[in-house]
């Protein structure tokens, strides 16, 4: 349910301000690289550390990418890690998780709206956003938790991982043989008017579930990339310019 309403307001966002919901990341060291992050994919943000004392100031988002603005970029997020520095030197740390429940119980949070009316009102305040500013307004009057708007700057690093179709293959013939062997391999080898079990048996349908292993685990891993950005709005140093800087189209 969560996901389809996040759906939702994907749709809301294209309807309303065209196709700027994709994260480009043009790379400093290889000025003809642009890698994407399209808005379907669950990514993490680490932030630049921040020092100022007696202040709570966030670490970490994990969510979904929603929209990407000149200087910021929205998100739907589900976790976030915060720290916050106090003066003898110690660093209190604290994460929030946001579930489907904690979304129901507020009428204002911009993932869940239960009533037709508050659909209406949002669809209705996000059609008529028609600047920079004026959208992030709309993001503060909703006083949602989860939807965050994200200054560019403070990013220190993207992070998410990124698989093709035929990882889900793999890891389903990888849980089937699992299954095969924990549960049916020992169950087909039982003669049930005897009572006897047969080894020969339990080691045929073993061998089946090691070939399923075999094939299951390489496509479940091969075909699956961690990719990570790290994220400067101006030109590196020369000696450590592996680095990334967000764009829109």
């Amino acid at each position: 349910m969560k996901i389809l309403n996040t759906i939702l307001l994907i749709l809301i966002y294209n309807t309303s301000f065209g196709q700027d919901t994709t994260m480009y990341l043009h790379s400093w060291k290889k000025p003809n690289k642009i890698d994407k992050i399209s808005n379907d994919v669950y990514i993490n943000i680490d932030f630049n550390k921040n020092d100022t004392l007696n202040k709570v100031y966030p670490k970490s988002f994990g969510g979904v990418l929603l929209y990407v603005l000149k200087d910021k970029i929205i998100m739907s997020i589900d976790n976030e890690q915060l720290e916050k520095n106090i003066s003898n030197g110690t660093i209190i740390r604290s994460t929030n998780y946001y579930s489907l429940h904690d979304t129901m119980i507020k009428k204002s949070n911009l993932v869940v709206m239960s009533e037709k009316s508050d659909k209406r009102r949002l669809i209705d305040l996000l059609k008529n956003t028609s600047s920079h500013n004026s959208f992030l307004d709309s993001i503060r009057l909703s006083k949602s938790e989860t939807i965050r708007a994200i200054d560019i700057n403070s990013i220190n690093t993207i992070s998410y991982s990124k698989s093709k179709k035929i990882t889900d293959v793999g890891v389903f013939i990888t849980v089937m043989s699992g299954f095969a062997a924990l549960v049916v391999a020992p169950l087909a080898s039982i003669n049930y008017k005897t009572g006897n079990f047969s080894q020969k048996t339990y080691y045929s349908f073993l061998a089946g579930c090691g070939v399923g292993f075999a094939v299951g685990i390489p496509l479940s891993t091969i075909f699956t990339k961690n990719k990570n950005y790290r994220i400067k709005e101006y030109t590196p140093d020369p000696c450590d310019n592996n680095y990334y800087s967000i764009h829109t189209k």
